[in-house]
Formats: C-alpha cells, structure tokens, sequence
C-alpha cells in the first residue's frame, strides 16, 4: 500500500510558517506561490556560494587558525598562572571562535538577505521600511512610525 501523497501547498505553508517567524515580512506576500518566488530571488540575489560568503569563510578560518595557534600558548600560560588546569582555555577560545562564527555570519548573510527582501517587498508595491521592517501599508506620512526613516514614494 503506497503512503499518502503530501500537498505541497500543505507542505510549503508549514515550511513558510517556519520562515515567517524568521522574516516576519513574508506574511505579507499573498500567497505560497509568492513567498517560493521570493525565496528564490533572495537565494539567487544572497547566494551561500557568493564571494562574500567565501571570503567570510577563508577570513574566519584564517583567523581561527592564527588566534589558535598564537594566542593558545599565551592563554594556556595565563590560565596556568591563575592556577587552573591547561586545557580550560579551551574553554575559553571555543566558544569564542562559536560567538565569532555566528556573528559573522548574522552580518554576512542574514542582514543582506532581509535587506534584499524588503527592497524586493517596495519594488513590488507593498511598502515596507527597509531599516526595521514595519509595515507602513496605512501610514499616511512618509516616514516609519517605528524608527523613523523616509519611505520612498508608491511606485505602484
């Protein structure tokens, strides 16, 4: 007996309904048909394989590598003088290069990507604020209520 076809209409609410709480303003695209052709505009326009990405990934890499092997010794010396065991200081760098990691990466990707989608949100007449992401459908002014940036003018 053969399992029972998924919709994908049901399955792309669900992974849409995940996104939602990430990029809150994907709920304001009508559909999931729009919200995929949203995805995939930001995919293609913030690409994991891009140059920035790469080069986020040899610079973090590069400075793992160095701060490991320079600052490892200096911080094993330091932590053995206080009078803990050597190898707590990797309980020092470790989550330090995870901090690092993450924050590039939330600067690197992230930021560019929801920036991406808010200009791609304005381009197709649904206005946004691209610095906090508030809805400014109702405003009246043209200024954000929320941080108090100018809109650009309705190019609908």
């Amino acid at each position: 007996m053969k399992p029972p076809q998924r919709h994908e209409s049901a399955e792309m609410s669900r992974y849409w309904a995940y996104l939602s709480q990430q990029m809150p303003e994907l709920e304001l695209l009508p559909d999931d048909a729009a919200r995929r052709e949203m995805f995939a505009f930001l995919r293609k326009r913030t690409s994991l394989m891009g140059w920035r990405f790469g080069l986020y990934w040899l610079g973090f890499f590069l400075v793992a590598m160095g701060s490991t092997y320079l600052g490892m010794p200096a911080l094993t010396g330091l932590v053995g003088w206080v009078g803990l065991p050597h190898w707590t200081a990797l309980l020092i760098v470790v989550p330090a290069l995870i901090v690092a990691f993450y924050i590039g990466f939330a600067l690197l990707w992230h930021r560019p990507m929801v920036r991406a989608m808010r200009l791609e949100l304005q381009r197709r007449g649904i206005q946004v604020c691209v610095n906090c992401g508030y809805d400014c459908r109702a405003q009246e002014h043209r200024r954000c209520p929320e941080c108090g940036r100018e809109l650009p003018t309705a190019t609908a």
